[in-house]
C-alpha cells in the first residue's frame, strides 16, 4: 500500500462534511492514525459486537491537556498482557487543518453521548444513535474520498496512514 502523504490527508479533509458526526469521525481516526502510528486494531472494530475495550481505544484513554492528546496504549503487538501502559503523545497544532486534537474535540463533541468506556470513535448516525465505527465502513467512505480526489483507493489501506506517518516524522527529523 502507498502511504498517505499530508497532501493527500488535506485533500481528504477537503471533501468531508466535518459537521456530519459520521464525516468529523472519520478524520479524527484518519489523524489519529497518521501521527499517532497506530495501527486499524486500536482504532476500528470488526463489528460493534466486537469491540473490545482492552485493545481498543476507548474515550477515557484520550487525557487532553494544553498541548496535546496523551493516548493511553493498555495493548498493542509489544504489550498483549496488560503488563504496562503507554502514553503516546498528539500535539495540538493550533489553527492548522491537520491538528489531531482539533479533530478529536471536534468529533467527541459531535457524540457527547458516549460513554467514556466505549469506544473512541463512535459516532452519531442520523437518529442520533451511536454507532461504533467499522473497519468496514472505514475502508468504504475512505475509498469513496480517495475516489474524488481523483486517486487509485485500491493503493491505500488504514497501514498507509501508519506509513504517511513514519515518514512524515523521518522527514520531520
Amino acid at each position: 500500500r502507498l502511504p498517505v502523504t499530508t497532501t493527500i490527508l488535506q485533500g481528504i479533509r477537503s471533501h468531508l462534511n466535518l459537521k456530519c458526526s459520521k464525516h468529523a469521525t472519520f478524520w479524527a481516526i484518519c489523524v489519529t492514525m497518521f501521527f499517532g502510528l497506530f495501527r486499524k486494531s486500536h482504532l476500528l472494530v470488526e463489528s460493534s459486537s466486537k469491540f473490545n475495550h482492552n485493545q481498543q481505544f476507548t474515550r477515557v484513554d484520550f487525557n487532553c491537556d494544553a498541548f496535546a492528546y496523551l493516548l493511553a496504549v493498555r495493548w498493542s503487538k509489544t504489550i498483549q498482557m496488560g503488563q504496562r501502559v503507554v502514553f503516546i503523545p498528539l500535539i495540538r497544532f493550533p489553527h492548522h487543518p491537520l491538528c489531531p486534537v482539533a479533530a478529536i474535540t471536534h468529533a467527541f463533541f459531535l457524540s457527547p453521548a458516549a460513554h467514556p468506556q466505549s469506544q473512541a470513535f463512535c459516532y452519531q448516525d442520523d437518529s442520533s444513535r451511536l454507532v461504533c465505527f467499522t473497519y468496514k465502513a472505514f475502508m468504504a467512505l475512505l475509498h469513496s474520498t480517495l475516489s474524488k480526489l481523483g486517486v487509485c483507493s485500491s493503493e491505500f489501506g488504514t497501514h498507509s496512514f501508519r506509513r504517511g506517518g513514519a515518514s512524515f516524522a523521518l522527514e520531520a527529523g
